[in-house]
């Protein structure tokens, strides 16, 4: 299994587009661009299947945690769980954020009392207080620790000397056990209330995350196997996330649409099925809503032969599109050919 690590200075569209499939752990660093506004909306996030750690190793800056928007300066650090939707944001005055990351899964290293999320024992009980992140203001000293610790991670993958998984695995757990000793619960993290509103919520996009192409999921049937009404769930998604369920699993459907159109040959039938859509007629007025295109001009204008756009790309001319920005879009494109 191959490892991607990249080391060198990315610009922010890395922050969207870590490829963690396939590999074992990835590593990079990135300078935030992107300036923070008052109507960041979840579009303008990014999820995926992993743990994410990442230090802010310079700078100023916004980080955008579902509807929740928190200051970060040099030193802080935050462990995103799985699916969590959120992006590091520059302000309009100060130096940009750094941001070094790292994202592993805790199956690919760890034992079942380690990996398994609904355990106590969950990455060493790092989200043993809220479920959908930790985050700890380090010291000095500590955030050298740290450093070491992923400098010590990257050298063991890159070199795979005898034995180094089980190195790999000791750094990865000695990284959340002293981040687990430093989580500040008094600064920049949810209170008791909003913490314990999180938990389903997060539990509930994993679910979205992870079973978009099942035609028969609703608000009402995940509010069932939750135990809880689906108009207390409904009120609780929009004011964690901002959006509505319905909007939200939309918008997860056809960005699965938009990367199944240009990264494979599917059908457009096939790829709505995939998506877990079954109309047709809603299939194309949601993802022209989404793109302004119908699929095939999608597939048409953003497919090269058989070399395909960078996805990160591709998710900000859409981004684009929908607030009508055309420079930019232009932009972009000729970024991409």
């Amino acid at each position: 299994m191959d490892t991607n690590i990249c080391f060198f200075k990315k610009d922010d569209t890395a922050q969207r587009n870590a490829s963690v499939d396939g590999t074992l752990v990835h590593l990079d660093e990135f300078q935030c661009e992107r300036i923070h506004h008052a109507n960041i909306r979840l579009p303008d996030l990014y999820a995926h299947k992993f743990v994410e750690i990442s230090m802010v190793v310079s700078g100023i800056g916004i980080h955008q945690i579902a509807g929740r928007a928190i200051p970060c300066k040099a030193g802080d650090i935050y462990v995103l769980n799985r699916n969590v939707p959120h992006c590091f944001f520059a302000t309009e005055d100060g130096e940009p954020p750094c941001i070094r990351r790292l994202l592993f899964s805790p199956r690919d290293w760890f034992n079942e009392a380690v990996e398994q999320d609904q355990s106590e024992h969950y990455c060493y009980g790092v989200f043993a207080e809220h479920t959908a992140m930790a985050y700890a203001m380090l010291t000095e000293g500590t955030a050298e620790q740290i450093t070491t610790l992923y400098d010590a991670i990257a050298v063991e993958l890159s070199e795979r000397q005898r034995e180094w998984r089980g190195a790999v695995r000791a750094h990865l757990a000695m990284i959340l056990i002293v981040l687990g000793r430093y989580v500040n619960r008094a600064i920049k993290r949810a209170s008791g209330s909003e913490s314990a509103a999180w938990n389903p919520i997060s539990a509930i996009l994993t679910v979205m995350a992870e079973n978009y192409g099942d035609a028969d999921m609703t608000l009402e049937s995940i509010a069932e196997s939750f135990y809880v009404s689906a108009s207390r769930l409904s009120r609780l998604f929009q004011q964690m996330t901002g959006e509505s369920f319905t909007d939200y699993l939309r918008k997860v459907r056809m960005k699965e649409a938009c990367n199944l159109l240009v990264n494979t040959d599917l059908t457009v039938a096939e790829i709505m099925l995939r998506c877990g859509m079954r109309d047709a007629t809603s299939f194309y007025g949601a993802f022209r809503k989404h793109t302004d295109m119908t699929p095939t001009q999608y597939r048409k204008q953003f497919t090269k032969g058989d070399t395909f756009m960078n996805i990160a790309i591709l998710s900000e001319i859409s981004e684009n599109l929908q607030k009508g920005k055309a420079k930019i879009v232009a932009e972009l494109v000729q970024k991409a050919l």
